[in-house]
């Protein structure tokens, strides 16, 4: 619920139970968008996008070969060995791995 009153404060629309079809004009007319898109992204498959990151953050197996980015019950990014990836001088997490990107 909070997430959907942060997108509603940002002009954020949300859309359920609705087929994605964006060759049917009627769709676009149907979330408020008559003219369609002006720049479209499509993100799916199962395919981690996660080049950026060390080997060691990255996971060996996992759908589409491997290549997640692993984390603690937390979130925060840890190593192969277990270990926080990336802490601060206390031993706090400082990076963590949220949306389609972790294992």
């Amino acid at each position: 619920n909070y997430c959907s009153r942060y997108m509603r404060r940002h002009g954020i629309k949300e859309f359920y139970n609705l087929k994605y079809n964006p060759k049917d004009p009627e769709f676009f007319k149907g979330i408020g968008m008559p003219n369609g898109p002006d720049k479209e992204y499509v993100c799916i498959g199962v395919k981690a996008s996660n080049y950026f990151m060390p080997t060691e953050t990255l996971s060996e197996k996992g759908p589409g070969g491997g290549g997640w980015i692993l984390m603690d019950m937390t979130l925060a990014v840890k190593t192969r060995e277990g270990k926080v990836w990336s802490s601060d001088e206390k031993g706090y997490p400082r990076i963590w791995a949220i949306g389609d990107c972790n294992y």
